[in-house]
């Protein structure tokens, strides 16, 4: 009998920057987004920064971590693709803080 494939879900990935990591969030970020391209297509459903204040024009940003969803089997499998990325290993983002949780959307386009 075969098996049904695994399913996948979306999950809500929080996590902040440690303090004082400005300067190094800029000199990785360029790396954490070339390595994004080696991720199963369809992975990142979508990414951004959390800010301090609403992002104003001819004001610059002050990034206070990052939020994205993910599409995938299970939280394990997030958690061992993050803490590859050069923001953790890097040591921007406060691993320890780190918060996963499985979400849904009542509408949404297919994947």
């Amino acid at each position: 009998m075969a098996t049904a494939p695994p399913q996948k879900s979306e999950w809500l990935i929080v996590v902040h920057d440690l303090p004082d990591t400005a300067d190094r969030r800029r000199e990785l970020l360029p790396k954490h987004g070339e390595d994004r391209k080696n991720d199963p297509a369809g992975f990142w459903v979508f990414g951004g920064a959390l800010l301090d204040e609403p992002a104003l024009a001819g004001k610059p940003m002050s990034m206070a971590g990052s939020c994205m969803l993910a599409y995938a089997e299970s939280k394990e499998e997030i958690l061992e693709r993050l803490k590859r990325d050069v923001l953790v290993t890097g040591k921007v983002w406060d691993w320890e803080k780190l918060q996963v949780y499985p979400f849904w959307r009542p509408a949404r386009p297919s994947i």
